[in-house]
């Protein structure tokens, strides 16, 4: 269960160009619960996500995961049970190392600094395994280098990275918004699965109004760092793309 108490985010404090992007948010979020975040540009969403997984500081506000606090932790403590997937697929990646080098480097992200989790026939199976549900025929392709796949099989392998470890949420930040409509559709069922497979606690932010509607059990609307809007249940199964855009005017 993620609650977020009286959150706000200044940038440039006291500056002439003072930007108050977050104001006082108030959000409880359970365990597997989806939500959905939309929002115009500048609405404060990114801003948002990033001081949940830290890479945002808090200019005021406490963050709690299962009834402990996390705000006081660095991005890097954080990331053993917050994982972040980025819109841009060559971001969460290292194009250089091959594809099990980086499942590798997801593995021990979240341990001791000394490297624990070798390349094995063990680890290189079970990498097999999990690229194997995609059914791209990438689990034939783990010593390729990750930076000669394309931006869809980049991105599909970063969401298995993401939950390599005791992940208990996850942050979606327009995760299909740089690739084609059907690898679109293949991230996006790829991330219900997950979360609904792991009982993930998970924030999803676009700006693509029919993944809106279709995915998360919660849609929540951002306007100039407030929760302008909260809806679930039957009243988001009835939401229309169209209602949708009336919000933005």
């Amino acid at each position: 269960m993620l609650e977020l108490k009286e959150v706000s985010v200044v940038f440039n404090k006291g500056k002439a160009n003072e930007t108050n992007a977050v104001k006082s948010v108030n959000l409880r979020i359970e365990r597997g619960e989806f939500v959905v975040l939309i929002g115009a540009n500048g609405s404060g969403k990114s801003t948002l996500i990033n001081a949940i997984s830290g890479s945002a500081q808090l200019t005021s506000g406490s963050i709690h995961l299962n009834n402990q606090r996390i705000d006081y932790l660095s991005e890097n403590r954080r990331s053993r049970f917050v994982s972040k997937v980025f819109q841009d697929p060559l971001s969460g990646t290292a194009p250089d190392l091959t594809v099990v080098d980086n499942f590798r480097l997801a593995a021990i992200r979240s341990k001791a600094k000394k490297l624990t989790v070798g390349i094995d026939k063990d680890f290189k199976k079970q990498v097999e395994d999990i690229v194997a549900v995609l059914g791209l025929g990438l689990e034939k392709k783990l010593n390729l280098r990750m930076g000669s796949l394309s931006g869809g099989q980049r991105q599909a392998l970063t969401l298995l990275m993401s939950t390599m470890d005791d992940t208990e949420l996850l942050l979606l930040d327009e995760p299909a918004a740089a690739l084609d409509p059907k690898t679109a559709e293949l991230i996006m069922q790829l991330a219900k699965a997950m979360i609904t497979k792991r009982k993930l606690s998970a924030i999803l932010i676009t700006h693509n109004l029919k993944h809106a509607q279709t995915f998360g059990s919660r849609l929540i609307q951002m306007r100039e760092g407030i929760l302008c809007r909260d809806i679930s249940g039957e009243a988001k199964k009835n939401l229309t793309p169209s209602e949708m855009v009336e919000w933005f005017n």
